[in-house]
């Protein structure tokens, strides 16, 4: 819940130089820890039960339970250039599509296989064996694989047939 407090004065005390981040609660002095990084974005009023927005002076409520995700929303949807810690983290370590689909360098291509997985695709999918010819679907197969070569639509009708032959024994031998 956010209350905005702007025209009522507070005392409110610096966060991140009253309470130290990641450090473990003091006897003496008898204040807590912060372990977020996002409290270094606001200030921890005098009655520490709300925190107060570095940036445009927004009061928010202090989660009884330690929750920080209002805080962190409200930097994230208010003050969209600042950058939270643990955002950046997440950015540079999820994939981008273009890293997604390129193929690890170190998995040694296989045109046999390849040409096994073709002939898969082509009987499971009902294509015709001229599919290879065609220029969109030469781009398709060069673009995960360079050293892909497809094979002409001749050759695949033979590997297509080589590949109902090997069926076709195997349900031979299954039913004698």
């Amino acid at each position: 819940m956010e209350i905005n407090c702007e025209n009522s004065t507070h005392e409110s005390v610096d966060v991140s130089d009253t309470f130290t981040a990641g450090s473990s609660s003091s006897s003496k002095n008898n204040t807590k820890s912060f372990r977020s990084s996002i409290h270094q974005h606001y200030k921890l009023l005098d009655y520490k039960s709300k925190f107060k927005c570095n940036y445009c002076g927004k009061v928010l409520k202090r989660d009884s339970t330690g929750s920080t995700s209002s805080l962190r929303k409200h930097v994230a949807r208010s003050h969209k250039s600042v950058t939270l810690k643990g955002d950046q983290e997440a950015k540079t370590s999820q994939l981008s599509i273009d890293n997604f689909l390129v193929m690890d360098s170190r998995d040694k291509f296989d045109q046999h296989r390849f040409e096994k997985l073709l002939v898969e695709f082509v009987i499971d999918s009902n294509q015709p064996f001229s599919i290879v010819n065609s220029s969109a679907f030469c781009k398709f197969s060069e673009y995960w694989r360079a050293e892909a070569r497809l094979p002409k639509n001749d050759k695949m009708k033979s590997l297509c047939m080589k590949r109902f032959e090997q069926e076709r024994t195997l349900v031979e031998e299954k039913l004698r």
